[in-house]
């Protein structure tokens, strides 16, 4: 069902500058996929962003943000990288 998770064991290694880069652009993605879906939930019912934190929010939610965001990021900056 999660095919778009993979497990990948290597040691702790800081990332370069240029990974850097990468995980900054994927954070952006992530955050703005979490606030669309907050709107698309929200915007016509009366729900507080704490109620659709508690009653819309869990770790199958935030992977599956996790891989649109990563969908999102583009070829550009994965060779930018």
């Amino acid at each position: 069902e999660f095919k778009f998770i993979k497990v990948v064991c290597h040691q702790y290694v800081c990332p370069s500058p240029k990974d850097q880069q990468v995980i900054s652009n994927l954070r952006k993605l992530f955050m703005q996929h979490i606030f669309e879906r907050h709107f698309e939930v929200t915007e016509n019912t009366k729900l507080s962003l704490r109620e659709f934190w508690k009653d819309h929010h869990n770790i199958v939610f935030r992977l599956e943000l996790v891989d649109t965001a990563w969908q999102s990021v583009t070829k550009r900056t994965l060779n930018s990288a």
